[in-house]
């Protein structure tokens, strides 16, 4: 064999080993599923100077209580968004598992993966409720951080009440820190939990 043609037979080589398609993408979509997880952290860059702003804030004359309820309401419009963001990502993520299966039975590699991988359709739309109710349930390095701004939540509206007892400033702050905990502890799940159903029923 020529020199020439050697070098023809090694350029064709990465042309043939990505030359279907579908193995170009289930090989992105592994890629993107370990990003996904990790993106989580990008939000947390705002949390920590929430936290830091709240602890000046404490330290505000009690007589501008309305400077300090706007404030404490946007610290804790911070930490609901922070719970949303989390099960937004845990959708992408059960979403992107969907597509992955889909693909590896395209490929027809499914019989070569592991029992607990494997996940037929009946069992996709099981795994997303919760009880009788659609669920998107985040996994478990998200589910940690979810947990953890849920957490944010009660704890800073406890701090406040204590921190400013003030009529006002209770009544509101545990109004609209119960309604953020039911928001991001309920209602975006439950929202993100149909979308996923949606996805699983049009899976073939």
């Amino acid at each position: 064999m020529s020199k020439s043609q050697d070098n023809q037979a090694v350029s064709s080589a990465p042309q043939q080993n990505h030359s279907n398609p579908l193995e170009i993408l289930y090989d992105n979509l592994l890629k993107a599923l370990g990003h996904r997880e990790q993106e989580v952290f990008r939000y947390l860059a705002l949390v920590a100077p929430a936290i830091g702003g709240f602890i000046w804030l404490a330290s505000v004359p009690p007589q501008k209580t309305g400077l300090f309820i706007v404030a404490s309401l946007g610290l804790q419009l911070i930490l609901v968004l922070g719970a949303s963001y989390c099960i937004a990502l845990s959708y992408h993520y059960r979403y992107m598992l969907a597509q992955i299966r889909k693909i590896e039975d395209a490929l027809k590699i499914s019989n070569h993966i592991i029992p607990f991988w494997k996940r037929t359709k009946t069992q996709s739309i099981k795994k997303a409720r919760l009880g009788c109710m659609p669920w998107c349930s985040p996994p478990e390095v998200i589910k940690v951080f979810w947990y953890a701004f849920l957490m944010l939540i009660v704890l800073l509206s406890v701090g406040i009440c204590l921190t400013k007892p003030v009529c006002l400033v209770i009544c509101v702050t545990v109004v609209f820190g119960t309604l953020s905990l039911l928001f991001g502890w309920i209602v975006v799940p439950v929202l993100y939990g149909c979308k996923l159903q949606n996805v699983y029923k049009t899976k073939e």
